[in-house]
């Protein structure tokens, strides 16, 4: 399960989930709908997103993408190291 806060919105439409088997990648996109953001303003919101696709005991690395309104992507954590459950 990743978890992550973000506050000011106002230009973002969602969030992408990237995951790689290293740090230094490469990352694929393993969010197949876009996780749409829940402000339209300036007030944060938490969100949380489970990798089904993980496998237990495997370690993988994980990064949060923003998809912006006007298309744009950019990144909004660095990657993470998470153990799959």
């Amino acid at each position: 399960m990743l978890k992550w806060s973000v506050a000011h919105q106002e230009l973002v439409y969602g969030y992408l989930v990237y995951r790689a088997d290293t740090q230094a990648g490469p990352f694929y996109r393993v969010n197949k709908e876009t996780i749409r953001s829940t402000s339209t303003d300036a007030t944060g919101s938490l969100y949380q997103w489970r990798d089904n696709s993980a496998e237990s005991e495997k370690t993988y690395w994980y990064y949060v993408g923003i998809l912006n309104k006007d298309g744009s992507k950019q990144q909004l954590s660095g990657p993470q190291k998470v153990v799959a459950k």
